[in-house]
């Protein structure tokens, strides 16, 4: 095997990452404290409750995460679920929930459970999802970091 063939061998498409909550409704919870922290702050009262309830809440916020990896798909690959598809006449949301299902690498999703994600979350983060999709299916990877740029851990 020549030195071509080993690099071809261990190339892999782009990956990207993106972040979902399954809390976001404390969105909200935050929102509402950040008021009342500023409120008591011109006030000259003291914040200490109410900060310790942001962190609280920031806190189960971040607990709810969900880190989902996405890889790009070849044309050849999309087509072939779009043609599938067609043939088993779905909707445009089960096309969907196919592409990402096929697309995502970590954690791996059904189709079904992506379609129940999106009825529990909503199109934002869905969408969040289709942009890293589309991101790692249509644009060039980013220009490497310079050897001499990299810091060393220690």
């Amino acid at each position: 095997m020549s030195e071509l063939d080993e690099w071809i061998d261990g190339a892999q498409r782009t990956h990207r990452s993106v972040t979902l909550y399954a809390r976001a409704d404390l969105i909200a919870d935050l929102d509402r404290l950040d008021r009342e922290i500023q409120i008591a702050r011109e006030a000259d009262e003291p914040t200490d409750d109410l900060d310790a309830a942001w962190e609280d809440t920031a806190r189960r916020f971040h607990e709810s995460a969900l880190t989902i990896t996405v890889r790009g798909l070849t044309d050849a690959e999309f087509r072939a679920i779009r043609t599938q598809a067609n043939i088993d006449k779905v909707d445009a949301s089960t096309l969907g929930a196919r592409l990402l299902a096929e697309a995502i690498v970590s954690p791996p999703f059904t189709v079904e459970q992506l379609l129940a994600l999106e009825d529990k979350v909503g199109e934002a983060q869905i969408g969040r999802i289709v942009a890293a999709y589309t991101l790692a299916s249509r644009e060039q990877p980013p220009e490497p970091i310079a050897p001499a740029d990299v810091k060393e851990t220690p």
